[in-house]
């Protein structure tokens, strides 16, 4: 029986968290082909998948390359990136900060997801962006190299709006990188 949508960002999640463990993380690089089948049976559901499990699975796989090294194929990572420029407007700020901050800490510059993301954020408004959700989708144009002038002036609009005391000391270090960047 295949995996639904919510069971596959679930798993993708959860893995995501696990391989920030000394243990897990062990397993996760001894055996890389261990994850194949649920990649295959993501990149197979991705038509099926909400705006919430592109996010949640997007996350979850730039955690499992960050902390295990673990890579998904091209094939998933275009598949998630055709999918989320699809659902961006159904996407909140969550999603939407998860979503790029995802792609660009594993390396991946989608152009069309990076305007579609910068559009829905700047057009909507970034009053619902926590101030780390306003740091990692600042941290991440600057890290893809992708021009947003538009959304980071949103964001800068925003930041200067609540005030420093809003944020912490790391997402004011990443937010001040992204700008001098």
């Amino acid at each position: 029986k295949q995996c639904t949508p919510v069971n596959l960002r679930s798993w993708w999640n959860t893995l995501g968290k696990l391989a920030r463990q000394p243990e897990e993380r062990r397993v996760l690089k001894g055996t890389p082909g261990i994850l194949h089948p649920l990649a295959a049976d993501t990149e197979q559901a991705l038509p099926q998948f909400d705006a919430r499990s592109l996010a949640t699975t997007v996350n979850g796989l730039a955690k499992l390359h960050a902390s295990a090294g673990w890579r998904a194929s091209d094939a998933l990572w275009t598949g998630l990136a055709t999918h989320c420029t699809g659902c961006v407007r159904k996407m909140n700020a969550q999603h939407l900060a998860n979503t790029v901050h995802g792609f660009a800490k594993v390396g991946r510059r989608e152009p069309a997801l990076l305007d579609a993301i910068a559009e829905a954020a700047a057009r909507r408004g970034l009053r619902d962006f926590k101030p780390q959700e306003l740091a990692n989708t600042a941290w991440a144009y600057a890290t893809a190299g992708h021009a947003a002038p538009a959304l980071l002036d949103a964001i800068a609009e925003e930041a200067a709006r609540r005030g420093l005391r809003d944020f912490n000391a790391q997402e004011l270090a990443n937010t001040a990188w992204a700008y001098a960047r």
